[in-house]
């Protein structure tokens, strides 16, 4: 059966743990607010409090704990296995190029015919997010799982820090692999978010550059959709993303923009928009927003059947969910505690793009889209 103790790190507070851990873990997770890492030396605080076991971390746009983000801290999760073994990898990614490589690598390091799953955590600026998990996948062996996260540094677009038994630093993919029988895994992922418009075809991309829709100027239309909120755009994207599919019968993905060219008429997207993909424009409502989170948390509970053992849910949102909901963050995050029900112990982050399942396709890049990985032991 898993242990886990949730933790939150304040400075001159130091920790506050929601049980004092009975024994070394065998894994921490740690989120933390950019904004410390100027100032204090968040590795060192967390070596000193677990000297043994694997350390996982990196920067967010918002810590989470239980039911609530904890900005200007840092939260986390300490996790003792009665019978999953685990083993991690970390491997440096400073160019996107480089990102399916390093994907696939970093998987066939973990391969192994036990191999139950791996988390992810990878830099949120350097690493190509389809292309890593893409190269994931194809090394991933059949009946295991992946999930996971992209750093952030909340609404800087600049550094984004992640490290392994390590300082947390730019550059940098990060893995943990769970092995053995014992483990169950759910997922959950979901957006909430409303389509507008007509569903239109992508015409023309490369990449994840988005240059036309059924034909026409992707941003010309982009901007014929927003009305006065195309003045304000990239910044606005994160309040209107792009919705697309490969077909009919598959799930719908969210895309959030990236960089705007006037010149092109095009859109860059963090994550790629495939040609010949369908597309549909997005919009936010704060009640559609939580029910997503909440039809997320019960898909990721329903994926774990053993309802007497403790759980541990690692949730990683979309920084543009907690741009557009403000204040009101916490209705998602306590939504989601309600779900999961007592005994669960809920950490996380909200980050710059969510590595996760959906329904029965394979793990994929989402944005704007609450996540969820549930591990409980048999």
């Amino acid at each position: 059966m898993i242990t886990a103790d949730e933790f939150f790190w304040v400075k001159d507070r130091g920790f506050q743990f929601s049980a004092e851990p009975k024994t070394a873990p065998d894994l921490v997770l740690y989120f933390m607010d950019k904004k410390l890492t100027r100032d204090v030396n968040i590795y060192n605080a967390m070596k000193e409090r677990f000297p043994s076991g694997i350390l996982l971390g990196c920067s967010t746009s918002g810590p989470i704990l239980a039911d609530d983000i904890y900005l200007e801290s840092v939260t986390g999760i300490a996790i003792s296995f009665e019978k999953t073994k685990l083993k991690a990898v970390q491997k440096e990614c400073r160019e996107q190029k480089s990102s399916f490589e390093i994907g696939k690598s970093m998987v066939e390091e973990l391969r192994a015919e036990d191999l139950r799953h791996v988390f992810v955590i990878t830099d949120g600026m350097t690493v190509h997010g389809d292309d890593f998990i893409r190269g994931a996948n194809d090394a991933l062996p059949q009946g295991a799982t992946i999930s996971g996260g992209m750093a952030s540094d909340g609404f800087e677009f600049k550094e984004t820090l992640s490290g392994l038994n390590g300082a947390p630093q730019t550059g940098q993919a990060c893995a943990i692999g769970f092995y053995g029988d014992a483990l169950n895994v759910g997922f959950g992922a979901e957006g909430g978010w409303d389509t507008f418009g007509l569903e239109r075809v992508v015409t023309k991309s490369q990449g994840n550059v988005l240059y036309e829709l059924d034909g026409q100027p992707a941003l010309d239309l982009y901007k014929e959709y927003l009305g006065p909120d195309a003045e304000k755009l990239p910044g606005s994207g994160l309040l209107f993303p792009l919705g697309i599919r490969k077909d009919a019968q598959s799930e719908l993905i969210v895309r959030t923009i990236d960089i705007v060219d006037e010149k092109n008429k095009s859109l860059r997207f963090s994550g790629d928009v495939p040609q010949g993909y369908a597309a549909q424009f997005m919009k936010g409502d704060f009640a559609h927003l939580v029910d997503g989170a909440l039809a997320a948390a019960n898909k990721a509970k329903a994926g774990c059947q053993d309802a007497e053992g403790k759980c541990v849910a690692l949730v990683v949102s979309c920084l543009g969910r907690q741009l557009l909901m403000g204040q009101q963050i916490s209705d998602e995050l306590e939504a989601v505690f309600d779900a999961l029900g007592g005994n669960v112990s809920i950490a996380g982050f909200y980050s710059n793009g969510e590595y996760s399942k959906k329904g029965f396709e394979p793990c994929a890049l989402h944005n704007q889209t609450m996540t969820l990985t549930l591990l409980q032991e048999k």
